[in-house]
């Protein structure tokens, strides 16, 4: 591999190097003095860079709060992919979303994080802003893992929307009490969401098997 092959590697490693330092700083300072009082320039002088630096990785604050949800995105991805084996939908969407939350809470960081998301609704609205990029990635995934030809297909939409909110609610249930076990947490969201389509009145159902058979669950 030539030198110059090899530079656009070298240089997106660095970036992802400073970006890293940059949250990593960010979280310190708003752990120590708070969100609100916390500066750009604070942010940038503890990770050892200029403010002009720090504008070129981040336009705000806000977006550097939420800058892990691209790694988030990249794990969410490879537990789908990792999960395909286990069966049906739903159990691939259960078994991704445990690997996803048991990681998430295992970093030091994790806290900190979402006491500020759950502070500060600007984060949230930001951290917001990204979910349709990393739905879209989901998306995709779901349709490798069941072998879906259409790139708009309904189902793996609804799997990765699924997925994410799972995610979200399993995460914000163990901030607000992290003494209750994941899995107890998880374990009756997964078991609603199957039973979502056993409810229905019999009616519905006739008439929706009169329609052309009876509706996709995410469960089958």
């Amino acid at each position: 591999m030539s030198a110059a092959s090899r530079r656009p590697g070298l240089r997106d490693a660095k970036r992802q190097v400073v970006a890293e330092a940059l949250w990593h700083a960010a979280l310190e300072r708003f752990g120590s003095k708070g969100y609100k009082e916390t500066t750009v320039e604070e942010i940038a002088e503890h990770a050892g860079v200029s403010r002009r630096t720090f504008f070129r990785y981040f336009a705000s604050k806000e977006e550097i709060v939420v800058f892990a949800m691209d790694a988030y995105g990249d794990l969410i991805v490879q537990a789908i992919h990792e999960c395909a084996p286990a069966g049906r939908p739903i159990d691939i969407v259960r078994d991704a979303v445990m690997r996803v939350v048991v990681f998430v809470v295992a970093q030091p960081t994790a806290r900190r994080a979402l006491q500020i998301t759950d502070e500060h609704p600007e984060v949230r609205a930001s951290q917001l802003s990204r979910l349709h990029r990393i739905e879209s990635r989901v998306a995709a995934a779901f349709r490798r893992a069941l072998g879906l030809r259409d790139p708009h297909h309904p189902r793996a939409t609804a799997l990765a929307a699924t997925t994410l909110m799972l995610v979200d609610v399993t995460l914000r249930t163990w901030y607000r009490d992290s003494e209750v076990p994941l899995a107890r947490i998880l374990g009756p969201l997964i078991d609603a969401i199957t039973l979502l389509g056993a409810d229905r009145p019999p009616a519905v159902r006739r008439r929706r098997r009169g329609d052309g058979g009876s509706p996709a669950s995410l469960a089958s």
